[in-house]
């Protein structure tokens, strides 16, 4: 193997760590369900994927130019970091597009059908012009409810599940109440997701409201 050779490979290891670390910090929940300082322990990831490529011999037992590669790889990972960084940022300009959406959608329908229906009206029209806007919605879709530690205790059925990321509690009341706003409150950290919208169609004012939980 030539030394380039040696190097090109080396440079593949240290993307396929990087590549790892974001996976982990995708998937991995913590033991108590949160997703918190996770941007540190990545870049802990990296540093010890770049130490690990600084120190590490190559075949020949050669070390050369480690620490000048060793710079360059540690320069190459911020760059992925900055990327990983805009791809969340992209994400959450994605959800707020899609509440965004689905404001409007919900305006449309109270505007068209009024205020006195059931609720389930209301529900089924929504999924209806939210599937025609060409998005995924589940009606009564059964959502996991999980305690402090992890532990799996029961479920809670959320009114509309939208591309799998936005949950959506519909309401028939005069008005948006706090017991309203602290039950999706608590859906979203039972759960552990992240957002959620509470649309009340009673009111012959629309209202609607979006919350983020992030623990």
């Amino acid at each position: 193997m030539t030394a380039k050779d040696a190097e090109n490979t080396e440079k593949k290891e240290v993307f396929a760590l990087f590549v790892l670390s974001v996976v982990k910090y995708v998937l991995q929940d913590d033991r108590k369900g949160r997703r918190e300082h996770r941007e540190k322990e990545v870049f802990a990831l990296f540093v010890l994927s770049v130490v690990k490529y600084v120190l590490q011999d190559d075949r020949k037992g050669r070390r050369e130019h480690r620490e000048k590669r060793g710079l360059c790889a540690l320069c190459a990972l911020c760059g992925q970091i900055s990327i990983f960084q805009s791809f969340k940022e992209g994400s959450m300009q994605n959800i707020m597009a899609l509440c965004d959406e689905v404001r409007d959608i919900a305006y449309a329908i109270h505007v068209y059908h009024g205020h006195g229906h059931l609720e389930k009206v209301y529900e089924n029209a929504l999924a209806h012009r939210v599937r025609k806007a060409g998005h995924k919605v589940a009606q009564q879709h059964p959502i996991k409810v999980y305690d402090e530690d992890g532990t799996l205790i029961g479920d809670y059925f959320a009114d509309l599940l939208i591309d799998d990321i936005l949950i959506i509690e519909l309401k028939t009341a005069k008005a948006i109440a706090p017991e309203h706003e602290a039950q999706i409150l608590g859906y979203l950290k039972s759960s552990r997701m992240e957002h959620g919208m509470l649309i009340n169609f009673g009111s012959y004012r629309f209202q609607i409201r979006k919350y983020i939980w992030n623990a």
